[in-house]
This record gives C-alpha cells, structure tokens and sequence, in this order.
C-alpha cells in the first residue's frame, strides 16, 4: 500500500454543522516495479502537503472556502538547486509559505532562503571533534527569512514590501549570529570544551536610542 495520506478531514456536530480541511500533497515520484519480470510504473509521493483549504461551518455540509495556505519546497522544481536538495533528502525545507483569502486574494505571505554561502562560517578556534564536510553540495541551513506586508492585504489591488532577516551559520550546523531587519545583531558563542555544539554565551544588540 503506497500514496495513504489523508486529503479531507470533516468535522460533524451534533446540531448537524459541518467544516472540512482539505490538503493536497505533492506530485511525487515514478518507478517501476522491482520485479524484473514486471515493467509496471507506479507514481509514489513524498508525502509532503503543499496546499490546504479550510472551509466555515455549513449546516448539513461545509461552508465557503475561508482560508488557503499554499507552500512551495526547496527540493520541488523551479527553485535553485532544487535538485540538490531532493537528493539530499531535506523535504521539509519551504521556500515559500503563502495565506489566500477565500477568494484567493494574498493576505501573508513568508519566504525563507537557505545555504548562503556568505553567510556560512568557521568558528575560531575551529571545531575538529568528529567534525567532517558536509556530505553534499548544500547543507539546508535557513539563511534569511522575508517576510511581504501590505496596508490592503486580501485584496485584489495590493500592494506588498518585504522585509528581511538573516542568519549566519557555523560550518557545525548551529547559528552564530541573528540579524534582524534593523540589523541588529544577536551573537552567539559556542565552546571547544563542547565541541561547539551548546550555546555558552549569547551577546544581545544594543538598540537603546540617544537621547
């Protein structure tokens, strides 16, 4: 039994309303029967929802569609080095988290980058304990997130700006520093004696204004 997910959850009160959510999930992947003697293709999903739609209350059935929520992977094709990335197994990496309105007007939207390599740092002294390259050409470190505001969200005729944040990323996997859109900075330290891997310090920004 391949491709068991579930697409449609119907919530029914006693009174008789009713609401569903329901999900779809992406398009997968093709492969042939391991039977030598058997040349059947199959079609296997990953299991991953890219898209939900919620519905009001109905009575007897679900209601108007209310919300959807749309997400876009790094591992699906049409994002840089997509292909690196659905190697390298990390499916659950978003690239894009988008909230439509029943109408399908944008009210949010979150985008999210990965493996900046500006942003990819060694620590001094360097960490060595059971320290090796990473095992691929990307690591799945979450690099920057914008995140898109408008003053008429859920409209037709929006408007959107962006603003981002950022974070710089040890070579061990763990955040060194935090950026946030007024380029403050949070500064993590990390010790040898730990192999680096627990946070020993954190350095706080100072946003007091003068007077």
């Amino acid at each position: 039994v391949v491709n068991v997910v579930p697409i449609r959850t119907t919530t029914i009160w006693p009174g008789g309303k009713q609401s569903k959510v329901e999900t779809d999930f992406d398009s997968g992947f093709t492969y042939q029967d391991p039977n030598p003697q058997i040349h059947t293709t199959y079609t296997g999903i990953y299991g991953v929802a890219i898209a939900k739609r919620e519905y009001d209350y109905g009575q007897g059935a679900p209601g108007a569609l209310l919300r959807q929520t749309l997400t876009n992977y790094a591992w699906q094709s049409g994002n840089p080095n997509y292909q690196n990335y659905l190697t390298a197994n990390l499916l659950d990496l978003p690239v894009s988290h988008i909230v439509n309105n029943g109408a399908g007007y944008k009210c949010s939207e979150t985008d999210y980058g990965y493996d900046d390599s500006s942003r990819l740092f060694t620590p001094s002294p360097a960490i060595t304990t059971q320290h090796v390259a990473a095992p691929g050409p990307v690591r799945g470190n979450l690099t920057s997130v914008t995140r898109k505001f408008s003053a008429t969200p859920c409209q037709a005729s929006a408007t959107w700006s962006s603003i981002t944040s950022y974070n710089n990323v040890y070579d061990t996997g763990v955040r060194y520093q935090s950026i946030d859109p007024l380029n403050h900075t949070t500064t993590d330290g990390y010790s040898s004696t730990y192999a680096g891997a627990f946070v020993t310090q954190t350095q706080e920004p100072d946003t007091n204004s003068p007077n």
